[in-house]
């Protein structure tokens, strides 16, 4: 009897999971630019700031000047673009810190 009481807890707990909702944040939704434009379309984008070891390049926003746009890797991902090409400029060292600016490519595959 314990057996089927623990299978009982266990499917309510899996039904009521699959009745949740999910909520979005305001504004971590891809922005229509990305999304609606055409598949095979290329894309270069510039970061933000420079990447340092002191930042993580999931976190690394990039300007999309033909996208009028600005996102992350995640969120380019998100809205069906993929990375063509990682083109890591010149380093600097600002006090210590060793920073370099990352252009990358990107196209659209959906």
């Amino acid at each position: 009897m314990p057996r089927f009481s623990l299978f009982i807890i266990a499917l309510s707990a899996a039904v009521l999971a699959g009745c949740s909702s999910i909520e979005v944040e305001p504004g971590s939704e891809p922005s229509q630019q990305l999304t609606e434009t055409p598949s095979r379309a290329v894309a270069s984008c510039v970061s933000t700031k420079p990447l340092s070891a002191q930042d993580s390049f999931e976190n690394l926003e990039f300007k999309c000047e033909q996208l009028d746009s600005t996102s992350t890797l995640s969120e380019l991902i998100d809205a069906g673009w993929r990375l063509e090409s990682v083109n890591v400029g010149k380093q600097s060292n600002l006090n210590g810190v060793i920073s370099m600016p990352i252009t990358i490519t990107i196209r659209k595959l959906f």
